[in-house]
């Protein structure tokens, strides 16, 4: 809602979606139709069972993910590589060690069960050592990553290189700001997960994660499926978990919880912006990617109480338009925002068109092209950002209530 301007462009431009679990497509299509204002082709059907089987875990925001690219291993398996690797490092063969190491850490985002804490934990005090032994400045956030296994791990005294930093290291993580990382959707009652080796409670949505390396872990009836995640400074990440998502994803859309969890599922599965109708059973919902709103298309579609109480009395909306008194207080916010974005965007032009300057005088004509498209988009978007500005300026100075057009597409 903050920038709601760039939010309606978006909307104008994506293609609805809507999401069912129908045997009968044509009859969810005519449903579509009779209670919106789309019409034949204006829509993309797609069955919820192909949703689920086309989705992958994906990560949103700053910091990064990586699940396991290689074959499933054993604990046993990674311990023999720690040890081969210790060895390695005890006699001074660093280039061996490391790489034994690099690739005990990478394993253990492929076990098929909890990682040990106290494998995880050596893996992380090894590679810390290393690193001093080597003068690699990595050494500290090695050290982190040991503790986040096991915060009470014990120095090893064979090794003489490093107990100050690891010492560092272990006090820095206990006072350490967590980062709230959502996990989409919520894990399911038969899921547990685990941070580092640790069970986690996931049962808000999110879980705090400490900012760096952090092994993740989904167990669902015995098996498991790793994560490893980057955290970074200041950020608010969401990860997209596919084996947390069922059919019960889409069906619980009556309840006002499970249209917050499809909403989650929505902004990671769907650009910012498009429209989605959900038609399950015989309720047919509208709302759209990154707006936390649900519209009933349906006399019977409206939220079930959580508590089992009577049903809300239906409210007709119109289905071609999404009308909120609260986004002139967002297009206020907004307009700020692109006034930054075409100011910024204009000192851009400014700088790529020096360059381009300078690269025509030296006679590099791939810089010159570079330049001159990098000059270009910066342009358009400086363009841009001073329209919205004066769009959204107008509008609040009006005091205007905002109808979004987030479910008619004009051809």
């Amino acid at each position: 809602m903050l920038f709601a301007m760039s939010f309606v462009i978006q909307s104008a431009l994506a293609e609805p979606v809507v999401l069912h679990d129908s045997a009968d497509p044509d009859a969810v299509q005519s449903e579509v139709i009779r209670h919106s204002e789309l019409q034949l082709g204006e829509f993309r059907m797609t069955h919820f069972d192909e949703f689920l089987s086309a989705q992958q875990a994906a990560w949103k925001g700053p910091g990064a993910m990586e699940v396991c690219t290689g074959d499933p291993t054993t604990v046993e398996n990674v311990a023999i590589q720690v040890s081969a690797a210790e060895s390695r490092l005890l006699y001074q063969e660093m280039e061996q060690a490391s790489a034994f190491l690099e690739q005990s850490q990478a394993m253990l985002g492929c076990l098929p069960s909890v990682a040990p804490v106290d494998l995880g934990a050596r893996i992380g005090l090894l590679r810390g050592v290393l690193a001093e032994e080597t003068r690699d400045p990595s050494a500290f956030d090695h050290f982190s990553f040991a503790a986040r296994f096991n915060s009470e791990l014990e120095w090893d005294p064979q090794f003489t290189l490093g107990k100050r930093l690891f010492d560092a290291a272990k006090l820095e993580l206990k006072n350490a700001k967590l980062v709230a990382l959502d996990v989409v959707p919520r894990p399911t009652p038969d899921q547990s997960l685990f941070l580092n080796g640790s069970l986690a409670n996931a049962s808000s949505g999110s879980i705090s994660v400490p900012v760096g390396s952090n092994l993740l872990q989904v167990q669902t009836d015995g098996s498991v499926v790793g994560y490893s995640v980057t955290i970074a400074q200041e950020s608010n990440p969401s990860l997209l978990v596919p084996q947390s998502l069922s059919t019960k994803t889409l069906s619980a859309v009556n309840t006002e919880t499970g249209q917050q969890e499809l909403s989650r599922v929505i902004a990671m599965t769907f650009d910012s912006g498009t429209p989605v109708y959900i038609a399950t059973g015989e309720t047919l919902w509208q709302t759209a990617s990154g707006f936390p709103a649900w519209v009933n298309l349906k006399s019977s579609g409206d939220p079930v109480v959580e508590t089992d109480a009577a049903l809300l009395e239906p409210v007709r909306i119109r289905p071609s338009a999404w009308v909120s008194a609260t986004l002139t207080a967002a297009v206020a916010a907004g307009t700020g925002f692109a006034f930054m974005v075409g100011e910024a965007s204009w000192n851009a032009v400014e700088e790529q068109e020096q360059r381009l300057q300078s690269a025509a005088q030296s006679g590099n004509f791939d810089r010159v092209n570079k330049a001159y498209e990098n000059a270009m988009l910066s342009r358009s978007r400086s363009t841009l950002g001073y329209a919205i500005a004066g769009v959204g300026a107008a509008a609040t100075v009006a005091g205007v209530v905002v109808t979004v057009p987030l479910f008619k597409v004009n051809r």
